[in-house]
């Protein structure tokens, strides 16, 4: 778990919520302290497991880490005090310095990024800290779930659509999410979970730099970074088939991309 100096809890992967018995949402809103005993802040030792209790009278054990304020840069780099957006998700810890100064490089640039991380680790925070550290911050941030869309919306969602493209469309169309984000960035979170025939239209329109709209019509031209984020294992997924490689390694960027 990240914790705010408030105890307040910015990200935490699956088991810690498990062993918590928590929601993602209870830990981001109440701090930890409501439900444990012990203070957290009454312990610096950092070489001990501290067995910590529950309110419901489960024991936990648990190693407290304090970030290091002294730097902003890994062992091999010059130290780079940055005041941006991702400046403040940078603990000390020395595996997120390197992820903050690996996005920071590309942050607002034509390179993709994906990121990779279990569900409520904090994947679209880091998204939008790279959205607002880099040169295209002024721009929208246009967020969405793939995998919390039915199949049959998501393609108008992102896309866009005519008048009269189906039964139920708006009357004057709808310029879809890509489109929207012209200018900035757009963050698609969970792309693992993205139907098959969509990854297709999705990989031409970044090759093409183009989108045209359900229902036809004249293709619009796009402009904008491509942040993606994932829980799933991507190239577990090309070998059964359930995600395309061509579009993988679009999204992909190169392997200093990757996040």
């Amino acid at each position: 778990i990240v914790l705010s100096e408030q105890g307040i809890g910015h990200a935490a992967n699956r088991a810690a919520l498990e062993m918590l018995e928590l929601s993602y949402v209870e830990l981001s809103q109440f701090p930890l302290r409501l439900w444990l005993e012990q203070q957290l802040s009454q312990h610096r030792n950092l070489h001990h497991l501290l067995p910590m209790s529950l309110a419901k009278g489960k024991t936990l054990y648990v190693q407290v880490v304090l970030p290091n304020k002294n730097t902003h840069a890994t062992r091999d780099q010059k130290t780079v005090h940055v005041q941006d957006a991702l400046s403040r998700l940078d603990t000390g810890d020395e595996a997120i310095q390197k992820l903050v100064h690996k996005a920071r490089k590309v942050a607002g640039t034509a390179i993709p990024i994906l990121l990779h991380g279990e569900s409520g680790v904090g994947k679209e925070w880091f998204a939008k800290a790279i959205h607002e550290s880099g040169q295209r911050k002024n721009g929208p941030f246009v967020a969405i779930n793939c995998a919390a869309l039915p199949e049959q919306l998501i393609e108008s969602e992102l896309f866009g659509y005519t008048a009269g493209a189906f039964t139920g469309a708006r009357r004057e169309g709808y310029r879809g999410r890509i489109v929207e984000a012209h200018g900035g960035t757009l963050f698609l979170d969970e792309i693992g979970d993205m139907p098959l025939s969509l990854q297709s239209r999705l990989l031409r329109v970044l090759q093409e730099r183009e989108v045209t709209p359900l229902g036809g019509g004249k293709a619009i031209k796009v402009d904008f970074s491509l942040v993606c984020a994932t829980h799933r294992n991507l190239p577990q997924d090309i070998a059964s088939g359930r995600f395309r490689a061509d579009l993988y390694y679009r999204l992909n960027g190169d392997r200093k991309s990757v996040v």
